[in-house]
């Protein structure tokens, strides 16, 4: 024992011989000695084993052979001097008998191609092995007087294909998304410990570094279980967030363990991370529940029950990263709990069998639906730190309760605002269902037939508007007292009335008439083409009708001049169209003596912009010229030199004559022009 021989003792424990050894001429050996030790209370260490652990599991499990040759050293934990070496036999035992009571440590020198197994799993420790990974040796063991001590073992698994966890990383997670972003910094000091998914045992433990870094070398290539302890202070983060391993957390958020995972032979695992966040910014939605909207009007109404395994996700509103699931339980409840302050989403996800109602109906959040119905998501709903949101639910209406709106569209060929018998549906016309507010909420064609629906509808307020497929406008609306075969949309949007849908109703009295495509007008008519002399203005000259192929149509009348400008005056200014008639505009420019006719060129428009344009000739009718000159002393003046608008009289005005105000010369003048005007 030791390296002093002046001191240790050479004889053999159980012969009491040394070994051979030689004297050199004249040496004095002054170093053989003998130690003794009281034979009472002696005790062993007997029967121990050494085994290989072919499933990597720390123990030693039915047929599972031992390891013969391993060389065992007997240690003093004082001194740390080897007390005796023995080596396992053929079936893997050794044994150390007959030894004082004492402590010691036992050593396990590793065989070529091994690795020792895990240390201390499970509670008995008469099948563990009990030597350190990287030491080979056991604990301190306290031989008491008179005992046998056989459970002191030591595994070892092939060292061929050995895996490892390296570089894993405890980091914390500062904003709260669940994944390890730029600058967010290691936590150290966290125990990891490597679990034996089977039996729940711990296989090996280690701790993090500085910079929130750990790894297990020289694992067996098997299925494992990674936990940390608990970090005071801190909470665990969103697990397996985004489609990135490498960046993401992979623990649960309160069992603080990874899911099992399998290790193969060779493989280095570098992406198994734990994310933190401080405790203090904990927040949680409590108590949010799925609803069965039994009447359809999106309020949970007493007595109307819940939905049970509704799926929620918590969603990620920068990254749309689904953070967390969940499902509601019997009473239609849900919670996320302990998590980070921040902004979310809800996102349910409707059973097969119903559909979501109306979001946000009503003022009491306590009561309605926040889920959209397209997308089951909420809005965005941030959570102060240590706050608690139970307003949060969703509900959903039976499939089987839902309605239907529906039936045709057709070509009204005669117009008359009526299916008749022979007409036909109008295929691939885009039909869309809008709310009240004009929103577009669904978008469907006709089919071969004419024919649409739009189905599982919840009960409310709706708009249907029918798209000309080739600019024909719509026929006449609500024609008659037959709804199921009038045309229920306006001619010219193509969009029904506002009409309310109650839960579980078919209505299937929405058609639409289809004008067929427009063709341009192709005659003018004028009623009167004579107009008397003199007529005063806003005399009808004559009623404009036009002949058009279209059964129903808009049209409008205009002059146009030999440049193709249109308007309403004729471009000698004689007469105005007025609606669909043509009117005296200026009795003055009317007279038989100067022209006896005028030819005027009508343009008419229809609704879709087809002309058409046509000359007619107006003839003057002659009426004898007898001039009636009336001189008012109220109204004489020079101001105004021709034929009255309702006489053939002419007129000197100045309303605020009197002789008294003009002197002499002017009145002289004055008379001598009215002489003048009465030879004219």
């Amino acid at each position: 024992v030791g390296p002093d021989d002046a001191f240790d003792s050479d004889a053999d424990r159980f012969t009491g011989v040394t070994d051979i050894f030689t004297l050199a001429p004249n040496e004095i050996n002054s170093d053989l000695d003998a130690g003794f030790y009281d034979d009472t209370g002696l005790s062993s260490f007997d029967e121990g084993m050494v085994f290989e652990d072919l499933n990597g599991n720390g123990t030693r499990d039915p047929g599972e052979p031992g390891i013969p040759g391993v060389i065992v050293n007997l240690i003093d934990p004082i001194t740390g001097y080897v007390l005796e070496t023995t080596s396992s036999d053929s079936n893997g035992e050794y044994s150390f008998l007959e030894i004082p009571s004492n402590e010691y440590i036992l050593e396990f020198v590793t065989p070529t191609g091994f690795v020792p197994t895990y240390q201390d799993v499970g509670p008995d420790d008469a099948g563990d092995s009990d030597i350190d990974r990287n030491t080979g040796r056991t604990d301190i063991i306290f031989l008491a007087p008179n005992t046998t001590d056989g459970n002191q073992d030591a595994g070892y698994f092939s060292d061929a294909g050995l895996a490892r966890i390296q570089d894993g990383r405890v980091f914390n997670d500062l904003n709260g998304n669940g994944l390890q972003d730029a600058g967010e910094p290691g936590i150290a000091g966290i125990t990891m410990n490597l679990i034996d998914p089977s039996t729940g045992f711990i296989l090996d433990s280690t701790v993090t570094d500085a910079n929130g870094f750990y790894s297990f070398f020289d694992l067996f290539a098997r299925d494992y279980i990674l936990a940390f302890d608990h970090a005071t202070g801190f909470l665990g983060t969103f697990k397996d967030v985004g489609n990135n391993d490498a960046i993401d957390s992979d623990f649960g958020r309160f069992s603080n363990e990874t899911d099992v995972f399998i290790l193969s032979p060779g493989e280095i695992n570098t992406q198994l991370d734990a994310g933190l966040f401080d405790a203090n910014r904990a927040a949680s939605f409590e108590d949010g529940v799925s609803f069965d909207d039994a009447n359809g009007n999106g309020v949970r109404d007493p007595g109307e029950g819940v939905l049970t395994g509704v799926t929620i996700n918590l969603v990620d509103p920068n990254n749309g990263n689904i953070l967390e699931t969940v499902v509601t339980d019997s009473n239609g409840e849900y919670n996320f709990l302990s998590i980070p302050d921040g902004d979310y989403i809800l996102e349910y996800v409707a059973p097969a069998t119903h559909v979501f109602t109306h979001q946000d109906r009503g003022n009491d959040d306590t009561i309605d639906s926040d889920a959209d119905r397209d997308t089951g998501r909420t809005g965005i709903v941030n959570l102060s730190a240590g706050e608690t949101d139970n307003t949060q639910g969703a509900g959903f209406v039976d499939r089987t309760l839902l309605s239907t709106i529906g039936n045709r569209i057709w070509r009204d060929v005669d117009g008359n605002g009526l299916f008749d018998a022979g007409e036909l549906g109008v295929p691939n016309v885009t039909i869309r269902l809008l709310d009240e507010d004009m929103n577009v909420l669904e978008t469907t064609q006709s089919d071969a037939s004419g024919f649409y629906s739009f189905d599982e509808l919840l009960p409310d307020t709706y708009i249907v508007e029918f798209i000309s497929p080739d600019g024909a406008r719509f026929t006449l609306k609500d024609v008659g007292a037959d709804e199921t075969i009038d045309s229920d949309v306006g001619r010219f949007t193509g969009r029904t009335d506002p009409f309310f849908l109650a839960i579980q109703e078919l209505n299937n009295d929405i058609d639409a008439g289809l004008l067929p495509p427009n063709r341009p007008p192709e005659d003018i008519i004028l009623s009167s083409t004579e107009i008397t002399e003199n007529a005063p203005d806003g005399t009808v000259v004559g009623d404009l009708q036009v002949v058009d192929p279209d059964p129903i149509d808009d049209h409008e009348f205009w002059f146009e001049d030999i440049y193709g400008n249109r308007s309403k005056v004729d471009p000698e200014g004689r007469f105005i169209i007025v609606g669909d008639q043509i009117l005296v505009y200026d009795t003055s420019l009317i007279d038989f003596e100067q022209e006896r006719s005028h030819t005027v060129r009508i343009l008419v428009e229809d609704s879709e912009g087809e002309v058409y344009r046509e000359d007619v000739v107006i003839d003057v009718i002659d009426e004898a010229d007898t001039p009636n000159y009336q001189f008012d002393s109220k109204q004489f003046s020079e101001m105004f030199d021709g034929y009255d608008q309702n006489e053939s009289g002419r007129y000197l005005n100045n309303p605020d004559y009197t002789p008294a105000d003009l002197d002499l010369e002017t009145r002289k003048s004055l008379m001598q022009r009215v002489l003048s005007w009465i030879k004219d």
